[in-house]
């Protein structure tokens, strides 16, 4: 058997001897001692083989790019031709996205092993073919943490011998820049449509995620054409304590970035959705509950930017969709962990009982954005109120939260007077917001997990 090292580290290209003669052939696929042998002397390796899998596609159907953390792979087509990519697909590497190419068929009988952390995707090039990969981890989807990009993705500027291949609904999905993924809502939101899309998020002071200062604009655009997503959703921003206290700064770092995007969009011709996450405080609290064409009457230095960046995307010409949201709850935020702990201890505690809000769980947030992603051009609005729909007091919120989650023994009392809160903040749902069970049910659910 030959073994030739690709200029992919750790990938390496075997071609078994074949024996052939008039009545067919017969060809050794694998053996265990001879292959582990191989691959602990060229690359340092003990790698065991756990499951034998098999795959049947036709003719300009692709399948990929798909890997894992942990599971290395030994790719052969026993039937008709595949053209085979893998990628390095680990982000730590020197290497990420380095690809390379190789034609395995039923003929040359070539296989390739592909390394943990690297992605493959195959494109069948005959009418049909069987494709067959050993791999050293049992099916565990959840602890292998599995990835999938698009075929395409201009991260790795892979070509094909096609232009339009046939692809699974797993392998068309788009992809989604949360910019702002290191917040409360951003990282919810990240993992949530992980499951769907191919999902990267932008942390300025963050690990996790990409750290992008997006008020500077030459950054901001370089990370932007890097990436080139299908849909970009907008997180980035100070809190309203921040714009209270400093209004220009506030002003100036919640909206001229925004700005900067949507003229980065347009000078470079990309098509990208986008998504715009406003919030209830654009309204004054006076005529509640609002819908999607009461006009902003913002009364602080947060809502202003809330307004000043809607108007400025109603006059742009790019592909946009606006979301109101109220006081987005979840576990993990700093208002419900302040109540969860004043609760849990019986520290006498005010809540105000004159202001109301519709306050929205964090998952039915994310359920709905995914929605309006995937049904994007069925929906004709441009603003959506995303909401929780139940109208409550902060106070009746408390008291009726402790309640759902089995708490006693809790001292909170009613206060009343002027705050930073409007008067009534309740947004009333859009038509389109789906419900897949009640707001106590999202509640609960969420903070006992």
């Amino acid at each position: 058997m030959k073994v030739q090292k690709t200029t992919l580290k750790n990938v390496l290209l075997f071609s078994p001897y074949i024996f052939e003669d008039n009545r067919g052939f017969y060809v050794e696929i694998y053996n265990k001692k001879e292959y582990s042998k191989i691959i602990e002397e060229q690359i340092g390796e003990n790698v065991e083989f756990l499951t034998d899998c098999i795959s049947v596609s036709y003719k300009n159907v692709l399948r990929g790019i798909h890997g894992d953390a942990k599971t290395w792979k030994l790719i052969s087509c026993l039937e008709g031709e595949i053209y085979l990519v893998v990628v390095n697909c680990d982000k730590e590497s020197e290497d990420f996205g380095k690809w390379e190419s190789f034609f395995l068929s039923e003929k040359n009988r070539n296989q390739v092993l592909v390394p943990a952390k690297y992605g493959n995707a195959h494109l069948v090039i005959s009418d049909r073919a069987i494709f067959h990969y050993k791999q050293s981890s049992y099916y565990d989807p959840e602890n292998l943490k599995q990835f999938t990009y698009r075929y395409d993705n201009p991260l790795f500027n892979i070509s094909y011998p096609i232009k339009n291949p046939i692809l699974s609904k797993r392998d068309n999905r788009g992809s989604v820049l949360i910019v702002g993924a290191s917040g409360f809502i951003g990282k919810r939101l990240y993992d949530f449509l992980g499951n769907n899309f191919e999902v990267y998020g932008t942390g300025y002071r963050s690990e996790e995620f990409d750290k992008v200062d997006v008020t500077d604009k030459k950054v901001l655009e370089e990370y932007i054409l890097s990436k080139k997503p299908e849909t970009i959703i907008w997180l980035s921003g100070e809190r309203p304590e921040f714009c209270e206290r400093n209004p220009a700064e506030g002003l100036r770092i919640n909206s001229e970035a925004l700005f900067s995007l949507v003229e980065i969009l347009k000078k470079s011709e990309l098509n990208s959705k986008l998504i715009y996450v406003s919030s209830d405080r654009i309204f004054d609290g006076k005529s509640a509950p609002y819908i999607e064409t009461d006009v902003p009457s913002p009364t602080t230095n947060y809502g202003f930017t809330k307004k000043i960046c809607e108007k400025f995307l109603e006059s742009s010409d790019v592909d946009y969709k606006i979301i109101r949201t109220s006081a987005v709850i979840g576990k993990g935020g700093v208002f419900s962990e302040w109540i969860l702990e004043k609760l849990r201890s019986g520290e006498k505690t005010e809540m105000f009982s004159n202001n109301y809000f519709t306050p929205t769980p964090r998952e039915l947030f994310c359920e709905n954005v995914e929605e309006i992603i995937k049904n994007w051009e069925t929906i004709n609005q441009k603003i959506i109120h995303l909401s929780g729909g139940e109208r409550m007091s902060r106070f009746d919120f408390v008291i009726n939260f402790a309640k759902h989650l089995n708490i006693s023994n809790y001292d909170v009392y009613k206060k009343e007077g002027n705050s930073s809160f409007p008067e009534d903040s309740s947004l009333k749902p859009s038509r389109i917001i789906k419900f897949k069970k009640s707001f106590w049910d999202y509640i609960v659910e969420e903070f006992n997990k």
